[in-house]
C-alpha cells in the first residue's frame, strides 16, 4: 500500500536560507561548510534564530512555566485545519476580523474542537522580497489577527493558529494573541506558505518542530494532508 494514497501532500513551509526575512532585517540563517569532499563527507553547520523562517511559538516563549517545544505532544501537532481567508484588500496593516470568521462559519459550519486555524492572507507570495514581507519601516508590518478574534478562538477550543506573516500580532504592541492562547497553553505557527491549497475546511495540518529540552520556539516542517476520497 503506498502511504498517504489517499491524501494530497501540501507543503506549508517556506525553504530556509540567509536571505529570508526576518523580525529585526538581519540574517537569520547561516549555513557553513565544516567538512567536504572529496576528503570526506559533506558535513554542514547551520545557525539559526529559533524563529527562522516557518516556525512554531511554544506556550513557553511567552509564559514563565508554560511548556516548551520538545514537551508538546504528537496528537496536537497532527490535527483538523480550519483556513479563514481575508476579505478585505490585503496590505501591510490589514487584519482578519471576527467578521472574516463570521462568513466562514456560516458557509463552513463551526470551527470544530480541537482544530487549528490558519489564516491565509496571501502575504507568502512577498517571501522572497524582504523589503515587502517585513516592511522597510524601523517597525516591521504585515497582516494580523484582530485581538478580536481570541475570545472566538478560546470558545471553539483550538488547539493553535497558524498565519502566513510573521506573527498574528503586530509589531510592538502588547502581543494580545500571543498572551491569551500561548497562556492557554496552545502553539501558534508563522510564516507558513501554500495556505491557498488547502480547503477551508476538511484538510488536516502536520507541524513538526525540532525537539529541543527548553526551547520556546523552533523551526517546523508544516504539511497539509487533503484528502482525495473519502477515506
Amino acid at each position: 500500500m503506498t502511504p498517504f494514497k489517499n491524501f494530497q501532500l501540501v507543503d506549508l513551509t517556506h525553504t530556509l536560507n540567509e536571505n529570508i526575512p526576518t523580525w529585526t532585517g538581519e540574517c537569520g540563517f547561516r549555513s557553513e561548510i565544516l567538512m567536504d569532499y572529496p576528503e570526506t563527507a559533506c558535513v554542514l553547520e547551520y545557525k539559526c534564530i529559533a524563529s527562522a523562517g516557518t516556525h512554531m511559538d511554544a506556550p513557553s516563549h511567552f509564559i514563565p512555566g508554560g511548556r516548551d517545544i520538545d514537551q508538546l505532544n504528537l496528537r496536537e501537532l497532527c490535527i483538523p485545519v480550519c483556513v479563514i481567508d481575508m476579505l478585505e484588500e490585503v496590505h501591510a496593516t490589514a487584519q482578519i476580523t471576527l467578521k472574516d470568521f463570521d462568513l466562514y462559519e456560516k458557509t463552513h459550519g463551526k470551527i470544530p474542537l480541537g482544530s487549528i486555524v490558519v489564516a491565509n492572507t496571501g502575504w507568502s507570495r512577498h517571501w522572497d522580497t524582504p523589503e515587502v514581507y517585513r516592511g522597510t519601516k524601523e517597525w516591521p508590518e504585515c497582516p494580523t489577527l484582530s485581538a478580536e478574534v481570541g475570545g472566538l478562538l478560546m470558545e471553539r477550543g483550538v488547539v493553535g493558529v497558524g498565519i502566513d506573516t510573521l506573527s498574528p500580532d503586530p509589531y510592538g504592541g502588547n502581543y494580545p494573541l500571543h498572551t491569551l492562547l500561548l497562556g492557554a497553553d496552545k502553539f501558534i505557527l508563522e510564516n507558513l506558505t501554500n495556505l491557498d491549497k488547502l480547503p477551508k475546511k476538511g484538510a488536516y495540518l502536520m507541524a513538526l518542530p525540532l525537539k529541543i529540552a527548553g526551547g520556546t520556539e523552533s523551526p517546523i516542517r508544516a504539511i497539509g494532508l487533503v484528502p482525495t476520497r473519502n477515506c
